[in-house]
This record gives structure tokens, sequence and C-alpha cells, in this order.
């Protein structure tokens, strides 16, 4: 029976094409949501968002959260798991849930000369909203030209309008870029220019403790604050966790070796759960690519892991964040 079983990389997310991606996206498959790990102080940040998100106040006043923490702790990771909880909670009231990616819909900015400023990003991120609103068909007939009118004259009248000229019974969810000068531009996502039935959501590792104070005093008492979700870094004791839960998942789904004690020594050096993961991918994908000693009785080694190591740390590496 285990001969029938496919070679498999236990840190390989399901339904993924092996040898790429590592992120968890339970959006596009539910099994992913299996696959979380308390870590990073994820757990808790989880169950806090679920809480905080309510379906009466994205009715009433539309909802803005906000994933927070240092590079490579995995917000992306939980920010997907988040837009998964959406669609359950605004599935199941709204006839049409669009969710529209403006992550990469403005370039980085090396040059602080040629940086993009607020009511500038803002702009883009809103002519994009009502061109792809326009092509759901989430909006009524004709609104697209009355909202590029009312921008022409400020993005907080164009923001105004948008209520008026949504479809009932549709809910928007807006992935939003990076924010650049950060507090107050999410300050005016937030709580000047968020209108009824759109949320929007955004991760950032530059938040600082006067940053919350900041947004703190910014909340409107009418308005309902935006949703923090916080992540930190991984430490030593959740490194063992999530090696046990990973491969644990993956028994019984197909082959592959187990992890040598030794490993663990250098895996516990890890500062990040993008970097863990990362690691523990390659070490895998490297010898089932060749499969080369990939069966239960073999042990991905300690050389297997630095060699791994050396690949993940190299700076040409891509890393996709988990």
């Amino acid at each position: 029976m285990t001969a029938s079983l496919p070679l498999v990389n236990p840190f390989a997310a399901p339904g993924i094409a092996r040898g790429k991606a590592r992120l968890l996206a339970p959006r596009a498959d539910s099994t992913h949501d299996d696959l979380y790990v308390d870590v990073c102080g994820s757990g808790s940040a989880y169950r806090a968002f679920q809480d905080d998100f309510d379906l009466g106040t994205v009715i009433e006043h539309g909802r803005m959260v906000l994933v927070v923490g240092d590079t490579g702790c995995g917000k992306t990771a939980l920010l997907n798991r988040c837009l998964h909880h959406m669609d359950t909670i605004l599935g199941g009231h709204f006839d049409k849930v669009v969710h529209l990616d403006f992550v990469d819909l403005i370039p980085w900015a090396y040059d602080p000369a040629t940086e993009l400023k607020i009511p500038e990003r803002i702009e883009l991120v809103a002519r994009e909203l009502f061109e792809q609103l326009d092509q759901e068909d989430a909006l009524h007939t004709g609104s697209t030209a009355l909202l590029e009118k009312a921008l022409d004259r400020s993005y907080h009248f164009a923001f105004h309008r948008l209520n008026q000229c949504l479809v009932n019974g549709v809910a928007v969810v807006v992935h939003l870029p990076t924010p650049g000068e950060f507090v107050d531009e999410i300050t005016a996502y937030a709580y000047s220019i968020r209108r009824p039935r759109i949320v929007y959501i955004a991760e950032t590792s530059s938040l600082q403790t006067i940053d919350y104070d900041h947004l703190r005093d910014k909340a409107p008492s009418d308005k309902a604050p935006l949703v923090m979700v916080k992540l930190r870094l991984i430490n030593t004791e959740e490194v063992h966790r999530f090696l046990e839960v990973r491969r644990a998942a993956a028994h019984g789904t197909g082959i592959f070796p187990t992890l040598a004690d030794d490993c663990l020594p250098i895996l516990r050096k890890c500062r990040t759960i993008r970097q863990l993961e990362a690691i523990c991918f390659k070490a895998y994908q490297t010898r089932l690519d060749k499969n080369d000693r990939y069966t239960t009785d073999d042990v991905i080694t300690q050389v297997d892991v630095i060699a791994a190591q050396a690949a993940v740390l190299t700076p040409t590496t891509a890393r996709a964040e988990p």
C-alpha cells in the first residue's frame, strides 16, 4: 500500500506546482487552512481577527484590516487566511463579493524624490478600483464616468459618491499596496474614505509603537477602529512545533524521508518563519527532484539542510513570504 503513494514534499502546500510557491492560500484551496501552524503569535492573532471582524460594521461603515509584523513573520499567509474568513462571513450575506488585489499597483520607490505622495497613491488606487468594479458589473450603469468626474475634484468626493454607485448586494475587498507614508495613508483609508460594504486590507513591517498610539488617536468616536492583526518573529520552541505539525499533516498523503535530529540545532537558528519554511522546503525538494534516497527509510541529513540554507540565504534567490 505504501509503495502506491506518491513522493511528496511535506513542506509544499497541496495544489501548488512542485518546486514553486510555499504561500498558503486557503481561498484557492480550502485544505490549506489545515496547514497553518500556531507560530509567531498567528493563532491568537487570527482568533482576535475573527472576533473583531463583524458583518454589521462592514454593512454600515465598511472596515479596514491591517496585518503588521517584522519581515518574514508570515503576514501574507495570515492575510490570506483572513481573506478566506471574510469570504465566509461576507459570502453568507451578500450576493457577490468582489476581491481586488492592488498589491503591485504602485511600484516600490527607491528614490524619495520620485515617490508618490498620499493623494497621488490614493488616486491611483481609486481609478483602478472604479475601473475594475465596472468590469465586475458591481457599479450601476454610467457610474464610472460619474466617479471619474468626481475624482477630478478630489478623491474624498469620489469615494463619497462610490457608495451611491455600488450595486445592492455587492461587497468589495481591496488588498491595498503597502502604504508609503504609512500612518497618514492608513488613517485615510480607515477613517476618512472608508465606505459601507468596502473592506480595505493591507500589510506592513514598518509600524512602530508610536504609530499604534497615533492610529488610536485618529479614530473618530462614531466609527469602528481598524482591525489590527499583529505577528512577531518565531522563537526556538516554535521551530520544533512547526516541523512536527507540517510533517504530521503530510503523513498518509505520500512518501518522504524523516528529518535527522541533528538538523534541529541548525533550524532553530532561523529568525523568521519564512526562512525556516524555505530551508525545509528546499532541503526536501532538492532530494525529491533527484529522486535520490527518497523513501520513508531515508533521512534528510544535516548536509542537506546546510546546502538548502546556503541556497535560501543567497541574495539572488527569489523568496516568497509564507
